[in-house]
């Protein structure tokens, strides 16, 4: 393979990688537009993306209504650690919805049937 044609083939290589990354940089502005919206599943898909871990693990958004974002936790402590890191949720997802669309969040401590 010449010079030049490996240079082509990198080229184009480097255009899908870049692609790629572009259209996976849309994902949070897709699931935001559709969060604010109210959707559960794209709520969902937003916290489980932004939050991950542990915490998405133990909770899930349930609804998004006048700026309040209810989320279902999984117990008393998971609900006690989760609003002392209140602030710090609410400007992640705030980040993500490109505007101030969350002013508060409320966790509710799953029921569990009898």
């Amino acid at each position: 393979m010449t010079h030049l044609a490996r240079a082509g083939l990198l080229e184009t290589q480097c255009l899908a990688v870049a692609e790629f990354v572009t259209l996976r940089s849309l994902l949070p502005d897709v699931l935001a537009r559709l969060s604010s919206s109210g959707s559960a599943g794209a709520l969902q898909a937003l916290w489980q993306q932004l939050i991950g871990g542990p915490i998405a693990q133990n909770s899930r958004p349930l609804s998004l209504s006048e700026g309040v974002l209810r989320v279902e936790v999984a117990s008393v402590a998971w609900r006690a650690t989760l609003q002392a890191e209140e602030p710090a949720l609410k400007a992640r997802l705030n980040a993500a919805l490109r505007s101030p669309s969350i002013e508060r969040l409320e966790f509710e401590v799953r029921s569990h049937a009898p």
